[in-house]
This record gives C-alpha cells, sequence and structure tokens, in this order.
C-alpha cells in the first residue's frame, strides 16, 4: 500500500525538491561554456598546421552555437588565413541570428578577433568566401579556425529562468508520480517515462538528416495551416495526399499540425509527434493487457516490452507513418474486444471511431482494420446475438461516412494503387505467387526477424540485429502456444466456465497482421510488418502470465517467493541489459550511418537554404537529379515562407502507374547537369553535413547570357 503524506509535508518535499532542482540545473548552466568548439558545424575535420597547431578549415558557411549569455557576450576567435600562390584575400562575414555583425578580411597568420554579440544571440554565423589552396586540392575552404571562446556580462538571467524551469518541471513530475503511485500506476509511469526517453534523447540528430517522407507530411501540413490546401493545390484532402503520386494515408499530416504550427516544418516537428504518439502507446498495451485480465504484474511486462523494444524506439525516432501503427492498431484492437465482451452501443461507437481513424494511418491498416472489425462483429454477433446488432446501427453509419474518402480515393482514383503496384508480389498469378506469398507470411513466425538480423535495411536503424530482444522469446513463445490452446482446445472450454472468445480474437489478429506485409516482395520488412507490434507484446505479456501461474504452484511459499524473485529479476535485468546495449549502439553508430544514407540526406536541407540566399542574384537555379532523392520536397521544407502559388511554380509531370516527378520550382530546375560542364567554376558555397564530410558545392556559370547556379555533389 503506497505511503499517502500530508499536505503540509507534501508541499515541504516539492518546495525542497524545486529549491534543489533549480540550483543543481543553475550551477550546471553557469558552468557550461557559452561556445565550444566542438558543437561548431559547417567545419571540415582538424588537421595539424605549419606551427603544429590543430585547427579546422571553414567551408561557405560556419555556425557556432551560444548558451547561457543573457546580457551581452564577448565571443573570441582565433583564426588565420593560409597564404597560397594567388590566393584571394579571405573575406568573412558574421551575423548574430540575422544580425549584421559586420565583414573583414582575416590576415595570414593566426590572430585572435573580437566581437560583441546581443544577449539574446542563440548562434554566431560567420560566412566565408571561398577558395582551392591548388589545383589538385579538391577541397573548397574559407578560415582556419584554431579556437573559439566567449565571456558573458551580467547577471545570467536566461540561465536562472531555465534553472527555475527545470525546477518548476521537477516539482510536477515529482507531484504528478506521487498521485500516480498513490492511485497504483507508479510502476506503469516509470516505465512510460523511461520509454519517452528512449525515444527522445538527442532526437534532431539522431537519425541525422531528414527523410522525404518526413518532410512531405511536414510539408503539406505547413501549407494546410496557410491555404487550407496541400502543396500540390488539393482542398483538405480526407482519403489520401497525392504527395510524390503514390498517395500516402492522411493522419499522420494532420496529427503534425500542432507541432508545425510552433516550429514550422521542421523535421524536429514530425519527430516530436511521432516520438509522443509511440510513447502513449505503452500505457495503452497495459490497458490492453488487462482488457485480457492479465495480472498487473504481466501487463506491466507487456508496457516494459513496449518501452525498450529497438522496433517500437527506431519507429518513434522518426516521422512517417508507420510509427503510428502500433499506437492506433493497440487503440482498435482494444475497443474491438470490448465491443465482442459487451457488445453495447457504446463500445460500438468506440470500435467505429478507432477504425474510423485508424484506417488513415498507414497503408498496410487500409486491409488490417476493415478486417479486425468485420471479425469483432461477427464475434460479437456470436455471443450477443442478432438483437443486439440493431444498437450498432449509428455507430456502422458514421464508420461508413468515416471510410467514405478512402473509398472514393480508392475506386475513382486510378493513381492512389501506385505504390502497391509498385511493392506488390512480383511474380505472375498462380503457384509461382502463391510460393512467394507463403515464404514471405511464415517469415513473421521465425525468430530470425525478431532476434536475430531484423530486416536487414540500414535506413531502418536496427544495425542489422533483430528488432526485438531475444530475452523475450521465452515469453512470447509461450504466449502463443497459450493463446492457440485457449482459443481452440475444447478440452479448456469444458474444464472452465469461460468462454474462449477473446482468445479466438487473438488468434485471429494473430493469423491477420502478417498479411499485409506478405503480399510485398520486400520481406522481412519492419515498417510493414509493425501491426504485429502490440500482438507480440500481448504474447509477452500472456506468457509471463502462464510462467507466473506455473510458479505460483511451487510449494512450500518460501521456494515459490524465491523462484518467482529470481525469474523476476534475471528478466528484467537481461531485458534491460539488451535495450541498454542496443541503445548505446544506436546512439553512437546510427548517427554517422544515417548522416552518410541516401535517403535520409544530411546537408540537403543546409543546401537548399544557401541556395535560397543567392536566389535573388542570379537567373536559374539548376540541381542536379540524380545527386539526391526527391530534392524537391526539401527545397519547399527549406524555403522561409509557403509558396504564394505553388500550382504555378511547381511543375509536375504525371504518368499513369509511375510516381510524380518534379522538374521545376519557381527558378529552380532539378535536371541531369551535363558532365561535361566543368567543375573549375567560381564556387559560392561548399556545404558539409554534420560530421563535417561535404555534400553538395553551389557553383556559378554563365550561359546563354544568364547566370545559372549549379548544386551539384561535392566530394
Amino acid at each position: 500500500m503506497p505511503i499517502q503524506l500530508s499536505a503540509f509535508r507534501r508541499r515541504a518535499i516539492l518546495a525542497m525538491l524545486l529549491v534543489v532542482a533549480s540550483c543543481v540545473a543553475f550551477v550546471a548552466l553557469r558552468n557550461r561554456p557559452v561556445v565550444q568548439l566542438a558543437e561548431a558545424t559547417g567545419l571540415y575535420a582538424a588537421e595539424i598546421g605549419r606551427e603544429q597547431k590543430a585547427f579546422q578549415w571553414t567551408s561557405s558557411r560556419a555556425t557556432f552555437p551560444l548558451h547561457g549569455q543573457s546580457h551581452a557576450t564577448l565571443m573570441k576567435l582565433t583564426l588565420a588565413a593560409e597564404p597560397w600562390s594567388n590566393r584571394r584575400p579571405s573575406i568573412i562575414t558574421l551575423t548574430a541570428d540575422d544580425r549584421a555583425m559586420g565583414s573583414f578580411t582575416v590576415a595570414t597568420p593566426r590572430r585572435h578577433y573580437y566581437v560583441v554579440l546581443p544577449g539574446d544571440a542563440a548562434a554566431l554565423h560567420l560566412h566565408a568566401s571561398l577558395d582551392r589552396p591548388s589545383a589538385s586540392e579538391w577541397r573548397w575552404v574559407g578560415v582556419q579556425v584554431f579556437a573559439v571562446g566567449a565571456t558573458a556580462s551580467g547577471f545570467p538571467i536566461r540561465a536562472l529562468a531555465t534553472a527555475i524551469g527545470v525546477g518548476l518541471a521537477t516539482a510536477l513530475s515529482a507531484y504528478l508520480a506521487y498521485r500516480l503511485i498513490v492511485r497504483g500506476y507508479g510502476a506503469l509511469a516509470l516505465i512510460t517515462l523511461l520509454g519517452l526517453g528512449a525515444r527522445i534523447i538527442r532526437l534532431r540528430e539522431i537519425p541525422l538528416g531528414a527523410h522525404h517522407d518526413e518532410l512531405i507530411s511536414l510539408v503539406d501540413a505547413w501549407y494546410l495551416l496557410h491555404t487550407g490546401h496541400d502543396h500540390l493545390g488539393h482542398v483538405l484532402p480526407l482519403g489520401a495526399f497525392e504527395a510524390f503520386g503514390d498517395w500516402i494515408s492522411p493522419l499522420l499530416t494532420y496529427l503534425n499540425l500542432p507541432a508545425v504550427a510552433l516550429l514550422g516544418p521542421d523535421p524536429l516537428a514530425g519527430r516530436l509527434t511521432t516520438a509522443l504518439i509511440g510513447t502513449i502507446a505503452i500505457p495503452l498495451i497495459y490497458g490492453l493487457a488487462r482488457a485480457y485480465a492479465l495480472p498487473k504484474w504481466a501487463a506491466l511486462t507487456t508496457a516494459l516490452v513496449v518501452a525498450v523494444s529497438p522496433w517500437q524506439i527506431s519507429l518513434g525516432r522518426t516521422a512517417i507513418p508507420p510509427a503510428l501503427v502500433f499506437t492506433i492498431l493497440t487503440l482498435c484492437l482494444w475497443a474491438g474486444l470490448r465491443f465482442i465482451e459487451r457488445g453495447e452501443q457504446r463500445e460500438a461507437w468506440l470500435l467505429a471511431l478507432a477504425a474510423g481513424l485508424g484506417l488513415y494511418a498507414y497503408p498496410t491498416l487500409k486491409m488490417i482494420t476493415p478486417l479486425l472489425v468485420a471479425g469483432a462483429v461477427l464475434l460479437a454477433l456470436h455471443r450477443h446475438g442478432w438483437r443486439t446488432a440493431y444498437g450498432w446501427m449509428p455507430p456502422a453509419f458514421v464508420l461508413a461516412m468515416l471510410w467514405m474518402p478512402f473509398v472514393w480515393v480508392t475506386l475513382f482514383n486510378s493513381l492512389s494503387s501506385n505504390r502497391f503496384g509498385d511493392l506488390m508480389i512480383q511474380a505472375e498469378p498462380g503457384p509461382a505467387w502463391l510460393a512467394d506469398w507463403l515464404h514471405n507470411y511464415t517469415l513473421y513466425f521465425r525468430p530470425g526477424f525478431y532476434y536475430l538480423f531484423g530486416d536487414r535495411l540500414t535506413d531502418h536503424g536496427y544495425l542489422k540485429r533483430g528488432v526485438q530482444l531475444w530475452a523475450e522469446l521465452p515469453l512470447v513463445a509461450t504466449g502463443l502456444g497459450l493463446v492457440v490452446w485457449r482459443a481452440l482446445a475444447p478440452a479448456f472450454r469444458r474444464e472452465h466456465n469461460a468462454s474462449p472468445i477473446r482468445w479466438q480474437f487473438l488468434l485471429a489478429m494473430i493469423v491477420l497482421m502478417p498479411l499485409p506485409a506478405s503480399l510485398t516482395w520486400q520481406n522481412p520488412h519492419a515498417y510493414r510488418a509493425t501491426a504485429i507490434g502490440p500482438i507480440y507484446a500481448l504474447l509477452a505479456g500472456v506468457g509471463v502470465a502462464a510462467i507466473g501461474a506455473w510458479i505460483a504452484a511451487i510449494r512450500p511459499i518460501v521456494w515459490r517467493r524465491t523462484v518467482r524473485g529470481v525469474a523476476a529479476a534475471a528478466f528484467i535485468i537481461a531485458l534491460l541489459t539488451q535495450s541498454g546495449v542496443w541503445f548505446a549502439d544506436y546512439v553512437r553508430d546510427y548517427r554517422t550511418i544515417s548522416a552518410e544514407l541516401w535517403l535520409y540526406q544530411d546537408g540537403l536541407l543546409e543546401t537548399l537554404r544557401a541556395a535560397n540566399d543567392h536566389a535573388a542574384e542570379v537567373d536559374e537555379i539548376w540541381f542536379d537529379r540524380p545527386s539526391a532523392n526527391i530534392p524537391y520536397i526539401s527545397l519547399l521544407t527549406a524555403l522561409p515562407t509557403p509558396l504564394d502559388n505553388p500550382q504555378q511554380q511547381i511543375t509536375v509531370v504525371r504518368e499513369p502507374g509511375k510516381y510524380n516527378e518534379v522538374v521545376a520550382v519557381g527558378k529552380y530546375r532539378f535536371i541531369r547537369i551535363d558532365d561535361d560542364i566543368t567543375y573549375d567554376l567560381p564556387a559560392r558555397e561548399a556545404i558539409l553535413n554534420r560530421l563535417g564530410q561535404p555534400v553538395y558545392l553551389l557553383q556559378e556559370w554563365r550561359h546563354d547570357g544568364k547566370t545559372i547556379l549549379l548544386i551539384r555533389l561535392y566530394g
């Protein structure tokens, strides 16, 4: 029984927490350097110069983040311009956020340069003219940075305000934790907090860059907020967004609206949305497990499995539609179970709303959701009879209305099948097709995908390991066997006065969930198979409940308690250790891996922001189309405001059976730049990714009386 504190003690403890947390945070913020060279971006890798001192070349743009200052800050930069034959003057321009701080020429010898920055500046930006040391040197470089430092003046009001905010958040969190503990939800709250931390730690930089499927939902949400249309001109699309011609599920775009309203089409806005939705799945799966009458500790196991799952953590950190599936499907399963067991109109309304919206989360749910509803209705009819069905008519009508936009797009838009047509099994109908499908389907009932190799797709973030943790295998195997037994064994129904209908529903879902993924040619596939996730976690809970029941039969009681304690400790330690090892590797390795992936294209947004700065000075901007994946959507993300008339400025080529091809946006042309155009052209920008690796070069080319900015791969 949780200890309840008196009101006075609660207030005293909360006040103490507020003061202590605020003081600790203030000291930490005060001791943090205002600027650190290690946090700068736009710098090449460190090297040793003629004076045997380490330095880093800047590219055309370098950014130095600032921390904690509230008043004017004196910043010191130690710079040099290495001399070589025919070197042009190294001119740099400094800006604090968007405010110009001046321009000057950096002298050849190493010198200290001082600049006074306003107290509200978040970063110092250095824009350098570019040059190459020699014809054989492929790098375009600016100036050498040897060191940076900063001294803030005045009392650190910003640090104090942040520290007080930390203290208030700590006190509020402690109060909420106390209330949850008193109500018996302390362990669930701790597990949920663990899952939230794993989903938001360093969220902006892991993965690095931005997936084109992340950006499309953000851009459409941005245009909806400003114009009521998506970026291609469709008014409030409900059934699907045209997107890249693959007519994607619309739910994520609408869920992104609040975050985009606050942050704009920043990848972080989408990732915060999916991370929070993925975290909500933790208490939801606990509730579903309790609805299956699992003991509290077994339901907590299902929640822990979800909280530390590599499958769900990696999905939740990427703002793409598959990240919604676990949460949406858990809601549908819970609503379906309540509907089957109670058969009342209220439960029918819950199922109609969950399934009505859930259909629009991800393409796999277009198959799963109707089949889930059909199965729930059949089992409910079997249990409650046809008379009860009259009360289901209003929810059924609303469900039909909610699904009508999907039906309309499916039946009356032939292009909406482009995506599935591209991904479906390629074999000819007949025995070969059936053999391919059966092979794909059975992959999801084998341990390799879950515990050994995952889906082997580098961009998915599983590091070519299993998508789950092998400590769960005994529980899941036990749970699967028990579900089959309870659903099908006549002996169970004779010996126990309990209906097997809930287990039959669960068994039907076990059979159904791998089906959509198995109909495509790329298997196993963690994103398309994510519907298996809730079932997997629930099986782990069923398994641990069964093992707990076997342990409960042990006599004497001392042995029972010992076995139970050892088993629980061993499982929790193994699960947390495995998840911790995976997450540490993910944080260490996936940042680097994702930066170099063609899908995430770290540096592309920065490239297009730089190009936009030069747009007014040139007649056209040519982007080398093969060098990037759907670059126009990155351009729309990088623009400071939405296009005024996107339908006139975006030139789209649409062909049946193919994805859209955008060939122009305003001054931008997305073409294959002729290899005969020399690289020996004046460089306006050399863009690096956040690992200091070169990615794109912006060069000026004069052709047919026009000034053209070329954007092509650099390095």
